[in-house]
């Protein structure tokens, strides 16, 4: 294999001191040089080994560039090596510096071999020399300002011809996974799993599945297996043959994204801007275009990077992202760098109204009564108009539609609604929704092919496809989501400001404000399995505080012994339908915890689905992606149970 160019360099530096205006001089000469040239440095390279940790800088704490990505750990003093091009001696670089007790630096300065330097050096004890040559950290350590006999060793690799003897990135790419290669390449970024390599073709992703142990700004040689994930070519299971430390920008030129726009490129990076949301039950950062999510942050960036994303939530940004791999259901990014790297985009009224407009539907096809609610910029909706073939069916108040579904006869009502959108002192919008109120008996074109797998279905067969139908596409929120989920899902349709209690069916202040309502788990939180049964929103309602307590963790039934917990009869069809979705979803839970299948058949039949639960189930749909397929289809009951 070729190996690169390298000079070893023994200098014995012999330092005289002389004071001058209160500053000593010291004179570092390059007498007594051997110089060693080899094409194989195994054989001649000096035993003392290069440090392969970061070069230190003036600064012991290091801070990240303002723009682009974070070069954290890089030597902010080196210049860039310049690469020789005719045959004489190369410039070496040599740069001083001094800590504790405030000590100061010098820039580096150009040596040729066998030149003379001066260097000022302070005269005062308690100070720590240190010196790089040539990028490869070279220590020395004094508590004397008297330094002498200093060895220095120095490797000096052309840039130009490092990569000769590896395999360009870019043909890695190309190659089948299963083998074992070995690569080169700069590491310029870092998670909590790996790291990126770039080489001058093309970047690779090195999985190392733990916290790396390698600097940014090194430069290393990798072995390992060549596998795939999600698309993007990776080594995994590395070890680390060679590691340089080498003078090289290693920021990148990031591209603006737009979603569903923008071609990506994993290991390169962009600058997105979203508001940034926390979801899911492993609190996952994502970033909202309006109501659109656009990207996910990788949970396995660097942890420091990952809190100071979220310490945003509610806010839209702009921040410097590197492309990793596609995620469930959007880009997943990564972000390396700390909330100084993250821009607040401020959005005025104007643009805040016309988001808020721009988020409302087009059309919309209702089961049941229907809350606009308000912009998630702070607009407010008004319903100012309602087409003569909706008046008979509809009224409203507000943001709010009070909803009176047409008989199976007369069939589905078709009109329109006009909604006045306002910000502060903005000029009102008005915006057209087209509307369809589906009649009794039938459900909405949204719904019908949500269950289209499920047709002709019955029993066992039929179960195990609801099974597949409500996970599939489900979007994990988590408990804290609760809060504001349920103050839409069970809010009064008599009073807009209201929820309605599940037990006490009394209508209450619905903005959340323990303890006027807390969230009730249906099927109790201790007979479920995990932190993602126990946020599903289908299973959770606002509760009385005090009701919820009696209730406790009994199971349902009649309330002809002590032992069980009896709701009203106008909510025991609610019950019913959650208890048999959550049997549904989690297969793994335990009927007996909560009742029996034969009670809640016959609660199912006793109190028949309304368009409370309707509505419910529409808003639960809008969130979390998911629906109860009992409110649906009441039908499925008996044809399973």
């Amino acid at each position: 294999m070729k190996k690169l160019l390298t000079l070893a360099l023994l200098l014995m530096f012999t330092i005289t001191f002389v004071a001058c205006d209160n500053k000593t001089t010291a004179l570092l000469t390059t007498g007594n040089t051997t110089v060693v040239t080899t094409n194989n440095p195994t054989t001649s390279s000096p035993t003392t080994k290069v440090p392969t940790t970061g070069m230190p800088t003036t600064n012991s704490t290091t801070e990240a560039p303002t723009t682009g990505i974070p070069t954290t750990g890089a030597p902010t003093t080196q210049p860039t090596t310049v690469v020789p091009t005719t045959t004489e001696e190369p410039l070496l670089y040599f740069s001083v510096a001094f800590e504790t007790d405030g000590g100061g630096s010098f820039e580096p300065v150009e040596v040729l071999l066998g030149e003379t330097i001066n260097l000022p050096i302070p005269a005062k004890e308690g100070y720590e020399f240190k010196g790089w040559f040539n990028s490869e950290a070279l220590e020395y350590f004094s508590t004397t300002p008297i330094i002498s006999d200093v060895v220095l060793y120095a490797i000096w690799e052309p840039e130009a011809n490092y990569y000769d003897d590896y395999l360009d990135l870019s043909y890695v790419h190309g190659m089948t996974d299963g083998q074992d290669i070995t690569v080169s390449g700069v590491v310029y970024f870092l998670t909590e799993n790996g790291y990126y390599i770039q080489d001058n073709t093309a970047n690779l992703f090195i999985y190392t599945d733990s916290t790396p142990n390698v600097e940014l700004g090194s430069r290393v040689v990798i072995s390992g297996e060549l596998t795939t994930y999600r698309t993007v070519k990776q080594i995994k299971n590395p070890s680390i043959v060679e590691v340089n430390l080498y003078e090289q920008d290693i920021t990148q030129e990031s591209s603006v994204y737009i979603s569903e726009t923008t071609t990506l490129q994993p290991g390169s990076t962009y600058q997105v801007t979203g508001e940034v949301r926390i979801e899911g039950s492993y609190s996952t950062a994502y970033l909202y275009e309006g109501t659109k999510m656009i990207a996910e942050i990788y949970y396995e960036s660097l942890s420091a990077s990952v809190s100071a994303i979220k310490s945003f939530v509610g806010e839209t940004i702009t921040v410097d992202l590197l492309y990793y791999a596609m995620g469930d259901q959007v880009p997943r990014f990564a972000y390396q760098g700390n909330s100084t790297h993250i821009e607040i985009v401020a959005i005025d009224d104007a643009e805040a109204l016309s988001m808020d407009v721009n988020s409302l539907p087009d059309t919309k096809q209702l089961t049941g009564n229907w809350s606009l609610g308000t912009g998630k910029y702070g607009s407010t909706y008004e319903v100012t108009y309602v087409s003569n073939t909706l008046s008979e069916y509809i009224s409203y108040l507000g943001a709010n539609l009070t909803v009176e579904r047409p008989s199976e006869e007369m069939g589905d009502a078709s009109g329109y609604i006009l909604v006045q959108i306002s910000l502060n002192d903005e000029v009102p919008v008005t915006k057209s929704i087209n509307v369809t109120i589906k009649a009794m008996g039938s459900t909405s074109s949204e719904v019908l092919p949500y269950y289209s797998s499920a047709v002709g279905l019955s029993g066992t067969q039929l179960l195990n496809e609801l099974n597949r139908i409500i996970n599939n596409g489900f979007k994990q929120l988590s408990y804290d989501d609760a809060k504001w989920v349920l103050e839409i899902s069970d809010r009064d349709p008599l009073n807009p400001n209201n929820v309605i209690q599940v037990y006490t069916r009394l209508s209450v202040k619905g903005a959340w404000d323990y303890p006027i309502w807390n969230r009730e788990h249906v099927w109790p939180q201790s007979y479920l399995q995990n932190s993602g049964q126990k946020s599903d929103m289908q299973n959770l309602k606002p509760a009385d505080v005090d009701e919820n307590s009696r209730r406790g963790n009994l199971p349902f039934g009649y309330m002809s012994g002590s032992g069980v917990y009896e709701p009203h009869d106008d909510v025991k069809g609610d019950i019913a339908r959650i208890i048999l979705y959550m049997l549904t979803k989690y297969p793994g839970l335990n009927i007996d915890n909560v009742g029996s299948i034969n009670l809640f058949v016959e609660w199912h039949q006793l109190d028949p689905v309304d368009d409370f639960e309707r509505n419910r189930n529409e808003v639960i749909y809008l969130y979390q992606k998911n629906r109860n397929p009992y409110i649906d289809n009441p039908e499925f009951v008996d044809l399973i149970w």
